[in-house]
């Protein structure tokens, strides 16, 4: 059994969405896009009720509830039996009285039918939904769980027929998250170890009742000890003078109620050493305190699995205090022993651990959520050209990466790619040290920008593929005579498919000339790397000789355009020059500054529309090749 398909409806930061879930996935999207609320929704649907929290207003959208509002969250569950699609098998969940109706799950189309025979090709499916609603005459709210019918207000229900919670336990759903109290995960005053132990008859009864009666009578007597024993004979007096403590009786301290559960709630896990010391877990570091709750629910779905029950897994955000080797571990485990695991993340890392199949790219537009499947297609077999397949192959975490950012800029190819991630670092440690450029009002959201790794100049087929995914993505191209051609190719691009806007360099400009004109100023008085490039160069040195030198290619001995050691080097020895590291802090701003829509700051920079579908062009035409 399976979650295939999830509605919500005004639930928190979603005002509407309709979730494909396959088997074994990843959400994937940047902070604030929903990828909690969709965890958040699945525990509140399937989950027990102590595994949320009571509901507030800011669980409706908006967070402003009224007498009518709703939230609603309906789940399809499929694969009830994988070897049967008859519902008559499954009596506790379809039947004429307090069942579900039936339904049909299309797997290849993503969409729910209902007709009375089984469809060709569909799986039987059955539809849970919760509601919830806030009663301001008695100021509380109020959640209802049910077997979802079609559009209907549960609460104007006479009789309301709750779902059975029977059958939770069926669809085994847990959640591992985001949010852990490391110390409780395995001490008795955690109700998910207590609940493991009491299915494996493993709570120690006979041990508990001895410590719990070894505690009333302890070796060490805090209250015997001096001189809190004056105050506490002082304290005894009073308390008899008022008649509120028999005379044979006196005050005592021991380190729980002596009740069983305060007992058991007082026992706190630890680790003993080799040489005998011990530290309790609360004091060990994150990544193995954040591998308890991991380890205890694997022993449930072991458990599960070996009889053949059913566990759905929830993992929000795993990447937290992990190391990737154990993010990987961790993921490969979860799927060996569930049914289904759901992983929310803005990890690349941990994306990329899933097929493309299985990503659940997600952009959330003022509370519309977008929901993407990355790729459902045999990759190998798309018409998609072999450079935009490695998107999905060997490329995966680098464009996992760039959909995180919050602007793609598609360059044409993989120096473009690296040069302008150096020069974002450059401007990144700039801001962080918090320095002043003379003349320049630094956008530092220039961590929203993600620059794609694409290759062979092919701008206009990554750009349609990005378009998927995203409409805030840029082209960025060269001055030349191929740039000329771009230009053309995507002043034909329909809507869909088109960048937002369109950067290039000016006339004859490539990537190794914006790298000449953002170390010009250095040229003068070279660092010794800088001064490595030129050494074979006669003087005078300007920046169309530096750009040329950058862009050798076995020439001479010389592969300074592919050296990518070299480009870091340089990036790094510009940064400790404030004139180049303000051009390059200018540059990259104006880049942020066009993609948020306002206007460039550098002298140099010509706007105009692109003919036919008037895509804007801004040319840096401060950045060219001076030979031409």
């Amino acid at each position: 059994m399976r979650i295939c398909f999830l509605r919500i409806e005004n639930f928190r930061g979603i005002k509407k969405a309709e979730i494909p879930v396959p088997a074994h996935c990843a959400f994937l999207g940047p902070n604030n896009c929903g990828k909690t609320t969709i965890a958040n929704a699945l525990t509140m649907l399937f989950g027990r009720e102590h595994w949320y929290q009571n509901i507030s207003e800011h669980d409706f959208h908006g967070g402003d509830p009224g007498p009518e509002s709703r939230f609603n969250i309906v789940g399809t569950l499929t694969a009830l039996d994988p070897t049967t699609n008859d519902p008559a098998v499954f009596p506790e969940w379809f039947n004429t009285e307090r069942g579900a109706r039936v339904a049909w799950w299309h797997e290849s189309k993503r969409k729910v039918s209902y007709e009375t025979e089984p469809p060709t090709g569909a799986q039987l499916a059955v539809e849970v939904g919760l509601s919830g609603r806030y009663d301001d005459s008695i100021c509380e709210f109020e959640l209802r769980r049910y077997f979802y019918d079609g559009e209907t207000d549960p609460f104007t229900l006479d009789p309301f027929v709750p779902f059975p919670s029977k059958l939770l336990s069926k669809v085994g759903f847990f959640l591992i998250p985001g949010l852990r109290q490391w110390d409780r995960l395995l001490s008795f005053g955690s109700g998910q170890f207590l609940k493991l132990l009491r299915e494996i008859d493993g709570v120690p009864g006979e041990e508990i009742n001895a410590l719990k009666n070894a505690m009333r009578n302890p070796d060490t007597k805090i209250e015997d000890a001096e001189p809190l024993n004056e105050l506490l004979e002082e304290l005894e007096k009073e308390l008899r003078s008022f008649m509120l403590l028999p005379v044979s009786s006196r005050v005592v301290y021991r380190s729980t109620q002596l009740s069983v559960r305060s007992v058991l709630e007082s026992l706190v896990p630890h680790v003993e050493n080799q040489d005998g010391t011990i530290l309790p877990f609360s004091r060990q570091g994150e990544g193995f305190a954040s591998m308890q709750l991991l380890l205890l629910l694997l022993q449930f779905a072991i458990r599960r699995k070996k009889m053949s029950e059913n566990t759905i897994f929830v993992a929000e955000e795993p990447e937290l205090h992990l190391q990737p080797s154990l993010q990987r571990r961790l993921v490969y485990r979860l799927r060996a022993y569930s049914s289904q695991t759901i992983v929310t993340t803005h990890s690349q890392h941990v994306a990329s651990m899933f097929k493309p199949s299985e990503v659940v790219h997600l952009t959330n537009n003022a509370g519309t959520l977008k929901p993407e499947i990355v790729y459902t297609a045999n990759i190998q077999e798309s018409e998609l050209p072999n450079q935009v397949r490695q998107l999905y192959l060997r490329e995966r975490t680098n464009f996992y990466e760039a959909l995180l950012g919050q602007y793609l800029i598609v360059p044409e190819g993989k120096w473009d790619w690296q040069w302008l991630r150096l020069w974002i670092r450059v401007a990144e440690a700039t801001a962080a040290e918090e320095q002043t450029l003379e003349g320049v009002q630094p956008d530092w959201s220039l961590s929203a920008l993600e620059i794609v790794h694409t290759k062979d100049s092919m701008v206009t087929a990554f750009v349609k593929e990005l378009r998927r995914f995203r409409n805030d993505v840029f082209a960025l191209i060269d001055g030349d005579a191929e740039g000329s051609n771009k230009l053309q190719a995507i002043s034909q691009m329909d809507e869909s498919s088109r960048p937002k806007a369109v950067l290039q360099y000016g006339p004859g400009g490539e990537i190794e000339d914006v790298a000449a004109w953002a170390m010009e100023p250095a040229v003068k008085s070279p660092g010794p790397i800088l001064a490595g490039v030129l050494a074979q160069v006669q003087k005078p040195w300007t920046t169309q000789v530096l750009g040329q030198e950058l862009k050798l290619c076995e020439q001479g001995g010389q592969r300074h355009k592919e050296d990518w050691e070299l480009h870091e080097n340089l990036a790094w020895e510009a940064y400790g020059n404030a004139e180049c590291r303000r051009r390059i802090v200018a540059f990259l701003s104006d880049i942020a500054r066009i993609c948020v829509g306002v206007d460039p700051q550098l002298s140099g920079w010509k706007s105009s529309t692109l003919p036919v579908n008037n895509v804007p062009l801004h040319v840096a035409s401060f950045i060219r090749n001076s030979a031409l």
